[in-house]
């Protein structure tokens, strides 16, 4: 009997550990740590183990998607191949309750002043977003704000131009007003093939397009002609061309009204067939109305100096009733003018 219970103490002691030894003496430790469920630990956080983030090289290298799916909610990664980038070391917290494969996942990542949004499924994050621009980082997704300020420019593109503040060109509203600054001109460029057809220079305030302006139903055409209700004749709009020519070459004028300064109008004159001049009174005060001679009367004629005719006289006549070459005798006849109703004798 003494002898079989030293033989179980031996048996007893062989299979015992040291607590020296601190579990160096466990001769199986791959299956000790799959007792007790410590095979995956460093891959997953089940509630147990959330705090560490630095594990090995080969996990960082692992996917993101799939560590967040066994449930990891911190993590690092380098050179995975769903992070944002190759070469930065990120440090990834997972956003959502991730239990399988399929399951989305939203992560953050932050690597120096980047913080990026990741979206995808537990085989992968898909899609990196620019969260925040910490001095000059860059935005890679859409911006939604309900303000936004730039105390110098805001710009779209390479930064050469923009709305800015100052300078040369730019935009800026005063009171109610968009103002629109340029040192030449705004030119408006189609998208589809780039050509410049409408143009306002604001230097010399000229409105210019490739083919036509237009006012409502109104058109001046690049050509000079002009459309409009005007030019139809009644009959809707038309252009000016076809209303011209729809005319005779030889164009009348039926009525004329001269004006004084005073706007009286002093006569009319109607081109309508009656001939019919009309004329103020102002205007007949002044206004020769007609021409007559008095009876015809006869003189000698004599080759003397010393005499004269009487004034309002016109001669009409001479006569040489002989053979030589000097006149005999002479008619005559009185010149009236009528004005305003009155005969006056000329020259008197």
């Amino acid at each position: 009997l003494h002898a079989a219970i030293g033989r179980l103490i031996d048996e007893q002691v062989k299979t015992r550990l040291e607590k020296n030894q601190n579990g160096a003496d466990i001769p199986n430790k791959p299956l000790f740590l799959q007792n007790v469920g410590l095979v995956d630990v460093l891959f997953k956080g089940d509630g147990r183990f959330l705090a560490g983030t630095f594990v090995s090289d080969a996990i960082d290298r692992t996917s993101i998607g799939a560590r967040a799916a066994t449930g990891c909610q911190f993590m690092r990664a380098h050179q995975a191949p769903d992070a944002p980038d190759q070469v930065s070391f990120w440090q990834i917290i997972t956003l959502s309750e991730v239990v399988s494969p399929t399951t989305v996942v939203d992560v953050l990542a932050v690597s120096g002043n980047n913080v990026l949004f990741g979206h995808g499924t537990g085989t992968g994050i898909t899609s990196w977003r620019q969260v925040a621009m910490l001095e000059g980082g860059a935005f890679t997704g859409g911006i939604s704000a309900p303000n936004m300020r730039g105390d110098t420019l805001v710009t779209v593109g390479d930064g050469t131009g923009g709305m800015a503040k100052g300078d040369v060109d730019g935009a800026g509203f005063n009171g109610n007003n968009l103002n629109i600054k340029s040192w030449n001109g705004i030119g408006f460029q189609n998208s589809e093939d780039l050509a410049i057809r409408a143009y306002i220079s604001t230097r010399l305030g000229v409105i210019a397009a490739a083919e036509n302006l237009q006012a409502g139903s109104a058109i001046f055409n690049k050509n000079g002609d002009v459309y409009g209700d005007i030019w139809g004749g009644g009959s809707g709009p038309g252009w000016l061309s076809a209303f011209v020519a729809s005319k005779p070459a030889r164009q009348y004028i039926t009525m004329v009204g001269v004006y004084q300064n005073d706007k009286t109008k002093p006569f009319m004159l109607h081109d309508d067939g009656s001939g019919v001049f009309l004329a103020t009174t102002d205007m007949l005060s002044g206004y020769v109305q007609s021409i007559r001679f008095g009876a015809v009367e006869h003189g000698n004629l004599y080759r003397s100096p010393g005499f004269a005719d009487q004034l309002g006289y016109v001669i009409t006549g001479v006569e040489n009733g002989d053979s030589n070459d000097t006149p005999d005798r002479i008619q005559r006849r009185l010149l009236q003018l009528k004005v305003n109703g009155q005969w006056y004798t000329v020259g008197a």
